[in-house]
């Protein structure tokens, strides 16, 4: 397929146009040879559209193990993509080999950077922190003093707000909750949201309290019910209200939470667990109509016909119920076969994180990506 691919108009090459999964699939599936020539060739005629290339795809790579990003780096540092050797080093866990290649690069003859090497230096570090705040697996205080020290003195623009993205990048699984956080945070400028919000959340994750592969619903509610106690009632509204949620187009963060709280409220009832509906739970945003909600819980109990108007909503109470087939086929018929879409593809990824957990964000805002395993 990649042989018979041209270049867009206005580019020199095709990389950019095969995207995250399709880079994963050439690293893992294709030993990564034709990735790297083809990014070293780029990188001599378009450096500064090969640049932006490589951050992505070394994105795309930051689920490989430290050894296979240092030696991919190795790899693409002797081809001549020295960006992206740069970039895989930058997300390892230890970034000590990325502060090495720092020093090597600034003793070349053309250093990147030009003369003002110490300003180059720390913006490079910055990104570079800013992306491993979101990695589960990345300790600052194993990390090299001048990256410490940088972290200390700036994250994102913020002093000193590196243990809060940390404490957000720990949920990166559970989209669009990390998502969801770090804007709010953005938007609030309070800390709070990943000192206390986002880790009270991963405490309760570890403490086996929460269980956001097969509850995300729990998972969902017990963050609005933190922000409230951040924010207040009102306060977590006017946050949420003000920005979308990247997988569900058109739906702010305030109505994707509605959501959440109402499934889980009703899901009991619907699965016959409880005699009738509960009452209108606390969290809900006043315009949310829960009423209707209730009728449809009713009728998906009694086995009623649900028109195509409403199956959006059925679909959700009935994906809460443990009952994913049947939701599906609500969906396939919906009326707004465009926001069903979306749901579908949530409802795969949902499901996905309970089987082989193929389907995935390597990073917040990232496209969700189909891993391949070696063969």
């Amino acid at each position: 397929m990649i042989a018979n691919m041209q270049p867009l108009p206005n580019t020199k090459s095709i990389v950019s146009q095969l995207g995250e999964s399709a880079w994963l699939a050439l690293v893992i599936e294709d030993g990564g040879d034709w990735l790297l020539n083809e990014l070293a060739r780029w990188q001599t005629s378009d450096p500064y559209n090969a640049s932006l290339a490589a951050t992505a795809i070394a994105k795309a790579l930051a689920d490989l193990d430290d050894e296979a990003k240092f030696n991919l780096a190795k790899r693409a540092e002797d081809a001549g993509a020295t960006s992206l050797a740069l970039q895989l080093l930058a997300l390892k866990d230890n970034l000590t080999d990325f502060v090495s290649y720092l020093d090597r690069l600034s003793a070349a003859p053309r250093p990147p950077g030009g003369s003002n090497q110490k300003a180059w230096r720390e913006q490079t570090i910055r990104e570079a922190l800013y992306e491993e705040n979101f990695r589960p697996s990345f300790d600052i205080s194993a990390q090299p003093e001048e990256v410490q020290a940088l972290d200390r003195k700036t994250a994102w623009g913020k002093a000193g707000w590196g243990e809060a993205w940390r404490a957000i990048g720990h949920l990166v699984k559970y989209s669009p909750v990390p998502e969801i956080l770090m804007t709010s945070m953005y938007l609030s400028g309070d800390r709070r949201v990943g000192t206390v919000v986002a880790a009270e959340l991963n405490a309760q994750i570890s403490a086996k309290r929460l269980d956001p592969i097969d509850d995300p619903d729990a998972l969902v509610a017990s963050m609005a019910y933190r922000l409230d106690d951040t924010f207040g009632r009102r306060g977590r509204d006017g946050v949420l209200g003000r920005f979308g949620v990247s997988e569900m187009q058109g739906e702010t963060a305030e109505e994707f939470v509605d959501r959440a709280l109402a499934r889980l409220a009703l899901a009991p009832f619907v699965e016959g667990k409880v005699a009738g509906p509960p009452p209108r739970p606390g969290g809900l945003t006043t315009s949310f109509p829960w009423e209707k909600w209730v009728d449809l819980a009713r009728a998906l109990k009694g086995g009623k016909a649900i028109s195509p108007e409403d199956r959006l909503a059925a679909a959700d109470i009935l994906i809460s119920a443990g009952r994913p087939a049947d939701a599906l086929t609500l969906l396939k018929t919906a009326s707004d076969w465009k926001t069903a879409l979306l749901r579908t593809h949530a409802l795969a990824r949902a499901l996905d994180r309970r089987c082989a957990g193929l389907l995935g964000r390597a990073m917040p805002f990232s496209q969700p990506l189909y891993r391949f395993e070696p063969r």
